[in-house]
């Protein structure tokens, strides 16, 4: 029968991991001859008993998983005893063990919920082991238990392991605390409960919230607030327009999600909330922007409705999400005030949130100034008007207006192109004419900057991003990033992959694969990794583009470069541990890096003695021989290879 071993274990050698594990696994459960080899695996080393271990799991063999328990190796044995308590199997006194292990068990009671079992044992195990460790095998237990034993064990208890198995139990512990506090003692109780409460059930927590929640501010992170608006948002209203949580709803940064979910009342429900908010514009206007459009306009008057509207002046953040109706109505109440209409800037600036007829002819006077910072602003302004309508016809003719930029000073161009990159979405194949004079005059331009050009390749990327389907747009933003990354300058592209099309990137790659090959050709590969950042996942189904990467993979380019380039080749996590072997193959000091290694450690390790050996693993990467790369352990002749319990040699 050693033959058999022998050969079983001849086998599995030159195997990677998964693979390995897959024939072992396939062994196991039709080999006749198991148990006999079972027994001399067991005889071995700590690898080979490791493989005794996993086949007594595939089969749920009792016998050999219990032998395992008692192992002298600590893994093997620790593994044994998660896999008998998932499968009920009883490997003698658990208070016996290590405190690690101890632990290892606690972990798998929690996890199987065999109740039965943590009752039985927390007892011993608190008189032997205290309160810390009785706390943690609690969760494991019963309910009735949890009760019992809850009011001694709460001060060594992880109430957030607690809550995931009994909150009944918890909700009504906290609640008796809570009855019996004095206010000063309430906000202790809910400092150390409130994230565990507010994971119960959604009616409970708000009930108790209701009853004793501080009257100065809500206790918890308030993006869990978001799942007990979901349940009923009118009662969290409540909660936060009491008059005592003014203050604190002014100065907390409530999360979307909340938002949106409170958006779905009514206006005359939200309009305390609105009211309190009147002094945060920030808050304000994130409440506006998470109410439907056609209802915005009846909050924020509500909103106002305490003060004397008159002389107010709202923030410019509250203007972006007002209807089209109330801005305009808003902007001629504003451009009346006198403070305003002492300054002209004020008067420029608050003239765009006019209809754009009316803002148009408001800012030819800024158009035409002699300042050049003045034209800048008016050109800045006149787009966001456009903006603002919504209306392409608007957009459109605005675009011909900034025709004028030609004979612009380079600041002017910049600012117009920068506020240009915020009316991507409304542009259309109409405007593909206007935009490409554009940018031949920016690019022609002898003072030509840095910041046109990135304003430039911003609105291209854009225009990429939400209209890739027009022919005409998609044209000119290809033509601009072509112009415009004739440097070293590299485009900051937006994601490709979340707007494109099945099939869309192989034709958006073939029109950019010149930039990205132009750049190898004089040593950059910025444009590579921004064109391979951009495609996301898409990219791994490009077979050129991978090509390119792996151009990039070597001693020629810096390691820097070659690091960035390995990375991208190996994201795709089905051809990951195949490429590893290709990545060495061209430089063995890759192994080095992180991905490599890791990737050796859990796929390839079927490698492992080949980077060991190779002397042409000690490069740049390293420091003259193998190093041990962050957060790893190199394997070496003093590496408990022995130490099996993933089938790899990190320790």
């Amino acid at each position: 029968m050693l033959d058999a071993t022998r050969a079983l274990l001849t086998s599995l050698e030159p195997l990677p991991y998964r693979e390995r594990r897959r024939r072992f696994t396939q062994w196991a459960r039709t080999a006749p001859d198991r148990d006999q080899v079972c027994v001399e695996l067991r005889e071995q080393g700590p690898y080979e008993r490791h493989l005794a271990l996993v086949a007594a799991m595939v089969v749920r063999d009792a016998g050999g998983i219990a032998v395992a328990a008692h192992d002298p190796m600590p893994s093997i044995r620790a593994a044994a005893l998660t896999a008998a308590v998932r499968l009920g199997i009883p490997v003698g006194d658990h208070v016996d063990r290590p405190a690690a292990e101890r632990r290892r068990v606690y972990r798998a009671l929690r996890r199987r919920r065999a109740p039965a079992v943590a009752d039985a044992l927390i007892g011993k195990v608190r008189a032997q082991f205290g309160d810390e460790e009785a706390a943690a095998l609690l969760p494991a237990c019963g309910a009735e238990t949890v009760r019992a034993l809850l009011p001694d064990l709460e001060h060594a208890l992880n109430l957030g392991r607690l809550v995931r198995w009994h909150p009944g139990p918890l909700l009504e512990r906290v609640g008796e605390r809570l009855a019996a506090a004095t206010p000063q003692l309430r906000a202790r109780i809910w400092g150390d409960a409130a994230d565990a409460v507010l994971r119960c059930d959604p009616a409970q927590a708000l009930e108790l919230l209701e009853r004793y929640a501080p009257q100065e501010w809500l206790p918890g992170s308030v993006h869990a607030y978001g799942v007990l608006a979901a349940h009923d948002p009118r009662r969290v209203v409540g909660l936060l327009v009491a008059p005592g949580r003014a203050a604190w709803l002014q100065r907390t940064t409530l999360p979307p999600a909340l938002w949106r979910r409170l958006a779905a009342l009514p206006a005359d429900e939200l309009g305390p909330l609105a009211g309190r908010l009147r002094e945060c514009s920030r808050s304000l206007a994130a409440l506006l922007d998470a109410v439907a459009p056609a209802r915005r306009g009846a909050l924020y008057d509500r909103a106002l409705a305490d003060v004397d509207a008159t002389v107010l002046v709202p923030a410019v953040e509250v203007m972006e999400v007002l209807p089209a109706g109330v801005r305009i109505r808003e902007a001629t109440r504003v451009l009346g005030l006198a403070k305003i209409r002492e300054r002209e800037a004020d008067v420029r600036a608050w003239s765009a949130y006019l209809a754009w007829p009316d803002a148009s002819a408001a800012l030819d006077d800024a158009l035409r100034s002699g300042d050049a910072g003045e034209r800048a602003h008016g050109y800045a302004l006149l787009v966001e008007a456009a903006r603002r309508s919504r209306d392409p016809h608007a957009v459109a003719a605005m675009i011909a207006r900034l025709g004028r930029l030609r004979n612009e000073q380079d600041p002017v161009r910049a600012a117009a192109l920068t506020a240009l990159a915020k009316a991507a979405p409304l542009l259309t194949a109409d405007t593909a004419a206007g935009l490409t004079q554009l940018t031949t005059d920016a690019v022609d331009a002898r003072d030509a900057s840095a910041a046109t050009t990135t304003a430039l390749s911003a609105l291209a990327a854009d225009v990429l991003q939400h209209h890739v389907a027009v022919p005409q747009l998609r044209e000119w933003a290809l033509l601009t990033i072509d112009l415009v990354s004739t440097g070293a300058h590299v485009p900051a592209l937006r994601r490709f992959d979340t707007v494109l099309r099945r099939g869309q990137e192989a034709m958006v790659f073939d029109r950019l694969r010149g930039w990205a090959e132009a750049g190898i050709a004089r040593g950059r590969y910025g444009p590579l990794v921004a064109l391979t950042r951009a495609f996301g996942k898409r990219a791994w189904r490009l077979p050129r583009l991978q090509d390119l990467l792996r151009q990039a993979i070597g001693r020629h380019t810096l390691p820097s470069v070659a690091r960035t380039a390995i990375g991208l080749f190996l994201a795709d996590p089905r051809t990951r541990p195949d490429r590893v072997g290709e990545v060495l193959e061209i430089e063995p000091t890759a192994v080095a890096i992180r991905e490599v290694w890791a990737t050796i450690c859990t796929s390839r390790t079927d490698l492992l003695d080949r980077v060991l050996h190779d002397p042409r693993a000690a490069g740049s990467w390293s420091t003259g021989h193998i190093g041990c790369p962050p957060g790893r352990c190199m394997p070496s002749a003093g590496c408990p290879a022995s130490e099996p319990a993933s089938w790899t040699c990190n320790s």
